[in-house]
Formats: structure tokens, C-alpha cells, sequence
């Protein structure tokens, strides 16, 4: 009858401890989804993600929002990406390496914009991020 005990605390052990190689093998999710954003014209918001290797993101977990509340964003136009299935979501749309999305912007001249940028992306090893937000800050560019 001690057997039992000690098995059912070795057991729960193994189960609790964390699995070698795996966590400290993950990207910080700055590093995994790199991203820039800039005002390519004053009517238009460019997004560059890059994604490290082993690392995926979702299309539609991609969001975009704009301050000041006078400044407005139109559809962005999102590349076309790659199907796959996934465990927990079903079939998604996702983007590896580069990916450029770019965002209509309609907005008072010369004031600068705030641009929040939410993604969300996992790693192939099965580990996905929490949603991740991002901040950008779009000076526009002097007049000539």
C-alpha cells in the first residue's frame, strides 16, 4: 500500500515538472513577431511583420486601430497566406517570414497618429502566445 502513495507523487511530479528544452527554447514574443509600421503617404499605413523561423501568425488575429478619434482606418488589404489546420482553431489562415499589410488612413493633415497593431502567432512546436499589442507612433512627413 506505500507503493501506491510514492507512485501517485512521482507521477504527479513528472506531470508538474517543466519539459526540458521547451520554454527556454521559445522566443520572447517581441523577438518571434517583430513588427514596424509607418506612414507610406498621408493617406496610407504600411505594417511590416517579421516572423522568426518556426513561427507562424494568425490572419485573423491581426487587428488595427487609430487615435486620434477624428482619424479613421479603411479595410486593410491582407496578403494571401497559407492555409493550415489547426488543433484548437480549425482551419486558419496564417503568415510566415515577411508579411505587409497596408492600412488606408484618412486623417487631418500634418497631426501625428497612434496606430495599436494586435497579432497573435504560435510556434511550431505547438505553443501558442497570448494576443500581443503593439503601439506605434506615425509622425507624418514634412510638407516640402
Amino acid at each position: 500500500m506505500r507503493l501506491f502513495p510514492r507512485l501517485l507523487l512521482w507521477s504527479l511530479a513528472l506531470l508538474l515538472a517543466p519539459l526540458p528544452g521547451v520554454a527556454q527554447d521559445l522566443l520572447d514574443p517581441d523577438e518571434a513577431f517583430r513588427a514596424t509600421a509607418r506612414l507610406v503617404r498621408a493617406d496610407l499605413i504600411e505594417v511590416r511583420y517579421q516572423t522568426a523561423p518556426g513561427y507562424y501568425l494568425y490572419r485573423d488575429r491581426l487587428a488595427f486601430a487609430l487615435e486620434p478619434a477624428e482619424a479613421m482606418l479603411g479595410k486593410p488589404k491582407l496578403p494571401a497566406g497559407k492555409t493550415k489546420h489547426d488543433e484548437f482553431f480549425g482551419k486558419q489562415v496564417i503568415y510566415r517570414h515577411r508579411t505587409v499589410v497596408t492600412v488606408p488612413v484618412t486623417a487631418g493633415s500634418g497631426i501625428p497618429l497612434t496606430l495599436t497593431a494586435d497579432l497573435q502567432g504560435c510556434a511550431d512546436i505547438g505553443v501558442c502566445y497570448p494576443p500581443v499589442r503593439r503601439k506605434f507612433t506615425l509622425l507624418p512627413s514634412p510638407a516640402p
